[in-house]
């Protein structure tokens, strides 16, 4: 076999060696972003050339997130598909105590369920006719009732009538259950509105309308129901938020297009996106989506006033340096390294950290035994700088939590603070 021919039988996933295999979340998730900005092809045609080369060990920690499908509805591509998207980077709260770096840590910091279940339900069999469509009904019936005549009252209750008969027939193709912290897909349904090319995006996008309304999710729920002609529309917004900032783009342009075309207040997503888009990086819409979850909850705005809260799941920490900043614990060892240095110190002389933490040689760096994927790396004063080993802070034997208490200890100049 020519070098050539190996090559390209690598390249198309089918000869797998040792150092091709892809060990861990973090490096399938960042091959797969890579992949996303320079072909701009689907997420399923992505996944087809990593899915032999999938080698992940049964750590929590690297294990794709538990989609249940005990029925198996949904083929082995489809579910690594929605797997896969759970895992890519997008963050909601950045830079406070509550930050989310996934549509997963969402989920698992929220104790949330997938779970593909095999029916095929109209909203008549699974929910009550929204309060506010209830409410409107009652209304213009008293007012018509009252006034017989009044052309207006006559006609706001045909609207209404009309908008709740259209809502009692919609398929529904996702449901999340606050109660029970479940999101439920319908697979079934999504075949009848969906062709074969379409079925992988409408998965998706439905998954992530879903798991947006989980974090909506505001205890205790009695004080904070679900405002139908409210949160659909902003679980839509941020169902193409998620795409958009993951380089999904030709799932974000079809979802899009697909969000805009209903006819009920879903269809406002679409127009807080292009909102979104025209206020461009600092978007207040954005930023109300954000907050959407926590005004008024008295209970959340405690956990972010908190210096160190508790999550059940896997957040990210932040730091602050000298009592200032948000930075994660990459860009806190950047920011180290260029102290020192900067303090005169020769590299090799740097304390820990020159050793155990960066290179300046980029041949053969990698993170753990994944060889494909690229470290987190930064320039100072013409020279690079690479991060060679995955941080951890979860205990005080882990490496990160070791360098922050050494550092603070010893450096009195340069104080690191979890946010």
């Amino acid at each position: 076999m020519s070098i050539w021919s190996d090559m390209q039988d690598r390249s198309a996933g089918t000869t797998v060696k040792e150092e091709d295999k892809i060990r861990s979340k973090e490096a399938l998730s960042y091959l797969i972003v890579e992949k996303l900005k320079e072909d701009k092809l689907g997420l399923e045609r992505i996944l087809e050339s990593f899915s032999k080369r999938l080698d992940l060990p049964d750590k929590e920690e690297d294990s794709l997130f538990d989609i249940e499908d005990k029925n198996r509805i949904l083929s082995a591509d489809e579910l690594l598909l929605l797997q896969t998207s759970l895992i890519l980077p997008f963050s909601l709260l950045k830079c406070s105590s509550l930050e989310y770096s996934s549509l997963e840590d969402i989920l698992i910091r929220g104790g949330v369920r997938v779970i593909i279940d095999p029916r095929k339900p109209q909203n008549k069999d699974m929910r009550k006719i929204p309060a506010e469509l209830d409410n409107a009904r009652r209304y213009w019936e008293k007012m018509v009732e009252e006034n017989p005549d009044d052309d207006f009252a006559r006609k706001m209750l045909a609207e209404v009538l009309e908008e709740i008969a259209i809502w009692k027939q919609v398929l529904i193709l996702g449901l999340y259950e606050p109660t029970e912290k479940i999101i439920l897909l319908f697979p079934n349904n999504m075949r009848k509105v969906a062709s074969n090319k379409e079925m992988p995006m409408l998965l998706v996008s439905t998954l992530a309308h879903e798991v947006m309304h989980a974090y909506f999710d505001r205890p205790p729920l009695d004080n904070y129901p679900y405002v139908y002609s409210i949160e659909e529309p902003m679980a839509e917004f941020g169902m193409l938020l998620y795409l958009k900032e993951t380089y999904q783009m030709g799932y974000f342009d079809w979802a899009k297009e697909f969000v805009g075309s209903k006819k009920s207040c879903y269809r406002y997503g679409s127009a807080l996106m292009e909102q979104c888009e025209k206020e461009g990086s600092s978007s207040q819409t954005r930023k109300d989506f954000e907050l959407y979850k926590i005004v008024g909850s008295a209970f959340t705005f405690h956990m972010m006033s908190s210096p160190s809260p508790v999550f059940s799941g896997k957040a990210k920490r932040r730091y602050k340096i000298n009592g200032a900043g948000c930075y994660s614990m990459l860009q806190v060892i950047e920011e180290y390294i260029k102290y020192k240095l900067d303090g005169g110190f020769p590299f090799n002389s740097i304390f820990s950290v020159g050793k155990k933490f960066i290179s300046t040689i980029p041949t053969g760096v990698s993170i753990g035994s994944q060889k494909t994927a690229k470290p987190y790396s930064f320039t100072y004063k013409g020279k690079d700088y690479y991060v060679t080993t995955q941080l951890r802070d979860k205990g005080p034997t882990d490496n990160f939590q070791k360098f922050r208490t050494a550092v603070s200890k010893n450096e009195p100049g340069f104080q690191i603070t979890v946010f």
